[in-house]
């Protein structure tokens, strides 16, 4: 089968990391796959990056950054739909994330007419007028505008995006470019419960077929290691226990880690616990002289990844919002329980009491250190028998071959269906 892949990047970020390893998979398999990203930045041969002319990338910015416009005016991924081999000739197209400045929903439509296409969904962004996430908000279940996210405290979620607030038509561009699709030559995918029934509730993509697709993950590189050779190697303290917090930035509001630090900095940690922080740490979260947060900076790898983690005794993700986040999964299949929100996919992760702990996405900083004060009085024999049941989870849910497998299967139900008169 000829499979066309697009995302992002190659091999930054959770999306991203997604897609790659689904095109790595399948191309060890055998298939003919191409991955089209808008930024390269690994040498896989698999991989094609998409070439953009300055005039595109010029209206592209005053589309957004200056109108408020979300991402369809870009002409270079139309032109790849229209004219390259590996989208004219594929047999069925797997596009992830269509905003990060480097894509065209209205490509949809152009691509559909040929070939099946697969859209796999990472966040709510194609079911609004331009949220990642829509929190609390349900405008995006009518028609958008007045939005909450363009003022306040929620502002800076909304990277992309300056001008007016036009989500009311973007929404209403994006339900037409959906529109132009048949309703059996596109279906949905997504990794969480959570989303796929945020999906079924938009009005433009409800009509289309949905599949759960759990993310999968390396085992070989995410597995249970010795706890004290990692910390030696990090130079963590053996005595402590210790919570793992990564992101690729610290300071995101989404990722919810304000109230952790201030907990650290007040000294409301509990007695014996220590924080191991991982990814780009803002100024006014870091303090190199607390002794009970240690900083590793940003993680190139999987395998630095994997060892910070089974260095630790447990992850903690306290996300307002969040899809099926790649940190808990691996804190999973390294062994080691997860103390997670009830944000988004998180809860479908976790198994309270079994593979962790689950807090509320509001909690208090009062419950978090509540929480985290009965972690630190848990006996070592508790913590390990967690670990184990969290592996054999891994191994059940999360190999790599078995997600690239769903996928396929996906895809050749698709097929079959747009090939039946």
């Amino acid at each position: 089968m000829k499979v066309t892949v697009v995302n992002t990047h190659d091999i930054i970020g959770g999306a991203e990391q997604a897609s790659f390893d689904l095109a790595s998979t399948l191309y060890r398999q055998g298939e003919e796959v191409r991955l089209y990203v808008g930024g390269q930045y690994g040498t896989d041969r698999f991989t094609r990056r998409m070439h953009y002319r300055k005039p595109d990338y010029r209206l592209r910015w005053l589309a957004a950054h200056h109108l408020g416009l979300t991402d369809t005016t870009l002409w270079a991924p139309i032109d790849a739909c229209r004219r390259f081999r590996d989208f004219v000739e594929a047999d069925v197209v797997n596009i992830h994330n269509m905003h990060g400045s480097y894509w065209n929903f209205w490509s949809l439509g152009v691509i559909a007419r040929h070939t099946p296409v697969v859209l796999t969904l990472h966040d709510e962004w194609f079911l609004t007028g331009d949220c990642a996430y829509t929190y609390s908000c349900d405008r995006w279940m009518n028609a958008c505008g007045k939005c909450p996210q363009l003022s306040g405290a929620l502002q800076s979620n909304r990277y992309a995006l300056g001008g007016r607030d036009l989500t009311r038509l973007n929404l209403m561009l994006k339900r037409m470019a959906t529109s132009r699709v048949h309703t059996q030559r596109l279906a949905i995918v997504s990794p969480s419960h959570w989303l796929l029934g945020q999906a079924a509730k938009s009005k433009h993509l409800q009509r289309f077929s949905m599949h759960h697709i759990e993310y999968g993950l390396d085992l070989s590189v995410f597995r249970p290691q010795s706890q004290q050779a990692c910390r030696e190697k990090l130079s963590l303290p053996l005595d402590q226990r210790l919570v793992f917090c990564v992101a690729s930035n610290l300071g995101d509001p989404r990722k919810n880690f304000d109230g952790l630090f201030e907990l650290a900095y007040s000294g409301g940690l509990p007695k014996g616990m220590t924080l191991v922080c991982a990814g780009k740490t803002p100024e006014h979260l870091r303090n190199d002289n607390n002794p009970q947060v240690k900083w590793l900076g940003f993680l190139e790898t999987r395998k630095e990844m994997a060892t910070a983690i089974s260095a630790c005794d447990l992850s903690i993700v306290l996300s307002k919002a969040d899809n099926l986040p790649y940190t808990c999964l691996e804190t999973i299949a390294c062994g080691r329980p997860v103390l997670g929100s009830t944000a988004g996919g998180i809860p479908e992760i976790i198994s309270e009491g079994h593979t962790g702990w689950i807090l509320s996405h509001a909690a208090s900083k009062d419950a978090i250190a509540r929480a985290l004060q009965a972690i630190v009085l848990l006996d070592k024999e508790s913590l390990t028998q967690m670990g184990q049941h969290a592996r054999e989870q891994a191994l059940q849910r999360y190999p790599m071959d078995e997600y690239a497998s769903k996928y396929q299967n996906v895809f050749q139900e698709l097929v079959d269906r747009c090939a039946s008169p």
